[in-house]
């Protein structure tokens, strides 16, 4: 995890705190790479404060680009953020939404996500509302997987499909599903009957 921590010389944007390990700055930016040396996660605020002693940095209004093949893919903006660790694990909170930067329509609205840096993944958690091409849907959680780029909701609720070329809406039951951010697919699973629903977004 690298940071870029910019500021000018004025006292303005850059001021220390009462609390000796506590300082405060303006228009940070940090990236995480892969081993490749290619941008994985990028994450920029414009007001951040770092506690030197517990190695967390607090953020406001922060916005996380996800990158794959060297281009953005998906952002996640936040109202507050925790950079804990020097960057290990990094936690959004508060009306916290999803969106994908590519031909897709996807769009995730949650309360809270955990991106960990050691596997790649965010952990969205608290009544996620889903928006993906015509589909609409809720779900007790998901887990997004930077590495093959895909999307798993768990505890699938009232889960809807708006076809482009018709006016029907087809409603199906289902216990899971993925997004396959590669082939812009989203597959539907049920444990319960052993159903399963494919549906190909374009």
């Amino acid at each position: 995890m690298f940071f870029l921590i910019s500021s000018c010389s004025s006292n303005s944007n850059v001021v220390k705190e009462i609390s000796v390990n506590s300082f405060k700055f303006k228009d940070i930016k940090l990236e995480q790479l892969d081993k490749n040396g290619l941008r994985r996660f990028l994450f920029v605020t414009k007001n951040a404060s770092l506690d030197e002693s517990s190695k967390t940095i607090y953020a406001t209004n922060p916005l996380v680009t996800f990158y794959h093949n060297k281009k953005p893919s998906y952002t996640i903006r936040a109202k507050e953020a925790s950079l804990i660790n020097n960057g290990e694990t990094v936690l959004l909170e508060n009306d916290v939404l999803m969106s994908s930067l590519k031909k897709s329509n996807l769009i995730l609205k949650t309360n809270k996500v955990l991106w960990i840096k050691d596997s790649s993944t965010a952990i969205l958690d608290g009544f996620v509302e889903s928006t993906i091409n015509g589909s609409s849907f809720v779900s007790d959680s998901a887990i997004y997987k930077h590495k093959i780029n895909t999307i798993e909701f768990n505890g699938v609720k009232n889960y809807f499909y708006r076809d482009a070329t018709s006016s029907s809406i087809i409603s199906v039951a289902a216990d899971q599903a993925i997004w396959y951010g590669n082939k812009k697919k989203l597959e539907f699973n049920s444990s319960g009957k052993q159903v399963k629903t494919n549906i190909k977004l374009y």
